[in-house]
């Protein structure tokens, strides 16, 4: 990683500090833990349920509720499109 990019992405989180510590965390999806073994190998997986197509409107639901979450919280950084326009610049350099 370039010192630019390190620098940018620094600051991004410097100024994002106040705006996240202030954040509650999000309830995640539910977990159903599912343990199965495959060609010999033991597998444990919470979120498996989520591969079923008859779950999707849960999973989308709450996919679009962090969504919604997280673009009010980054929406609120100060100079966020700044920063944003920054970091796009150096990325392309």
């Amino acid at each position: 990683m370039s010192s630019v990019r390190a620098a940018c992405l620094f600051l991004l989180g410097t100024a994002a500090c106040p705006v996240l510590a202030s954040a509650q965390l999000a309830p995640g999806p539910r977990q159903i833990l599912l343990n199965e073994t495959i060609h010999g190998i033991a597998l444990s997986d919470e979120y498996r349920w989520m591969e079923d197509p008859t779950n999707e409107a849960e999973w989308a639901g709450w996919v679009a509720m962090e969504s919604q979450r997280s673009r009010k919280l980054l929406g609120a950084l100060p100079s966020q499109a700044e920063f944003a326009d920054l970091i796009a610049s150096r990325l392309r350099a």
